[in-house]
């Protein structure tokens, strides 16, 4: 690993060791850094921030992550993310020294990361979990990375037409094609996180049950805002099972529309869609401990971890920062 006017860093190269490497020091040393560098060669986005000026050393107007990996069958790559700030933005992205766009740069490694904040994945709202499902399903599935580029793009231009329409500058019947690019990839996006959270249900519960030491009843529902605009069940399970999606979710894109003209924004949709748990059949958001929300996270993260391997046929790089400081006894040793 090689990093060049990185966070606190001015120029460091670290040498990995296979299987558990452990980075030891004072607050403030660059541990977390390190971790943080590894994980955008996988994906090019901190778990730490989400402006990537912030990453640039004090009084450098650049920085540049390079990492030399070795999987399982000896093959060799090497991966290059670079930015810099002046005179304009601009990011690099290559393998093997060829510039590569993001999609194909997302083939090179998968690294899994686990950090304090994880923990709390059931406190932090809705907006954390669909980043959590869309960073992972985006590393696995470059078809759902694809639909779900299209849709921000379509809602980006809708939200544009919305706005223009409460000043008076646009008819409502500008919105049509936009509207339609939304529906074509959020369908898609909905039937991609209920399949995932289908495939990773058995593997949640039985590691709960192992990790809390006792057998446990536990499910994963997926809250659409699409069957809530509509006053329909808005929990979902797989498959996705309903004889028109599409013209589902136009149907809550009309009834919606008086309230995102005035609001100029797009109300419904799977970007406005969330996680649920739930333990002995109460959401775990609202009605779990401490403990018992901490022991969902880990079998997440263990379950997470199993997926991937299936889909990559290989172990995963797995990122742990300073977690264990957030466990007891009990679940460090799980």
């Amino acid at each position: 690993l090689q990093l060049v006017s990185f966070r606190n860093f001015d120029s460091v190269t670290v040498d990995i060791e296979e299987n558990v490497n452990i980075f030891l020091g004072k607050n403030g040393e660059g541990k977390t850094s390190l971790l943080e560098a590894i994980g955008m060669l996988s994906m090019p986005k901190s778990f730490r921030t989400g402006n990537t000026d912030d990453m640039i050393k004090f009084s450098s107007d650049y920085f540049r992550v390079v990492g030399k990996f070795e999987d399982e069958n000896g093959e060799e790559k090497t991966l290059e993310m670079g930015y810099q700030n002046a005179p304009r933005k601009q990011r690099s992205l290559k393998v093997n020294d060829v510039r590569k766009s993001t999609k194909e740069f997302l083939k090179g490694v998968y690294v899994a990361t686990f950090v304090p904040e994880d923990l709390y994945l059931l406190d932090l709202g809705p907006v954390r979990r669909r980043e959590y499902i869309n960073r992972v399903l985006s590393k696995l599935d470059f078809m759902y990375l694809d639909n779900l580029s299209r849709y921000e793009r379509a809602m980006k231009e809708r939200n544009a037409v919305l706005r223009n329409i409460n000043e008076g500058f646009s008819s409502k019947i500008e919105l049509a094609p936009w509207d339609e690019q939304l529906i074509a990839s959020g369908v898609k996006i909905i039937q991609k996180r209920l399949e995932f959270l289908f495939e990773i249900h058995g593997g949640i519960t039985k590691r709960y049950s192992e990790i809390a030491g006792k057998k446990e009843t536990l499910e994963v529902g997926y809250v659409s805002k699409i069957h809530e605009v509509l006053s329909e069940n808005e929990v979902l399970k797989y498959p996705y099972e309903t004889d028109d999606p599409e013209g589902i979710f136009r149907k809550a894109l009309e009834k919606r529309l008086p309230q995102d003209i005035a609001a100029k924004v797009t109300s419904v949709g799977p970007h406005r869609d969330d996680i649920r748990f739930f333990l002995r059949g109460h959401d775990m958001e609202h009605f779990a401990s401490r403990g018992e929300k901490r022991t969902l996270l880990l079998a997440l993260k263990i379950t997470e971890l199993e997926i991937v391997k299936t889909y990559i046929g290989q172990q995963p790089l797995l990122l742990l920062d300073d977690v264990f400081s957030e466990l007891d006894n009990d679940r460090q040793t799980q």
